[in-house]
């Protein structure tokens, strides 16, 4: 390896650690990212997981099946359907609500 290579290298390889931010993930923090958001947002993972697991596409794709379509369609009525829920929720909490 030429010696511009080497020295390339071991600059990263300091800031990476002066700055401890990790080569795999991006984050600076010295723990990982945690797995699931907090409790209050798990209806943000079901749908999360939903999507995932039916390997969701996105509505307007060329070539999609119309049944591809359809469950696209459906997950993100189920999201707006979240999202309403949730915004409801936050606006009624008494320290966010006008006195």
């Amino acid at each position: 390896m030429a010696d511009a290579q080497v020295s390339h290298s071991l600059a990263k390889m300091v800031t990476v650690t002066v700055f401890d931010i990790d080569q795999h993930t991006g984050f600076m923090a010295p723990e990982p990212p945690p797995d699931r958001l907090p409790r209050f947002w798990e209806s943000w993972e079901i749908a999360l997981d939903a999507a995932v697991k039916s390997k969701l596409q996105v509505g307007d794709k060329v070539g999609l099946t119309e049944e591809e379509r359809t469950i696209s369609k459906r997950w993100r009525e189920r999201v707006r359907a979240v999202r309403t829920t949730l915004n409801e929720h936050i606006t009624s909490l008494s320290f966010i609500s006008d006195p």
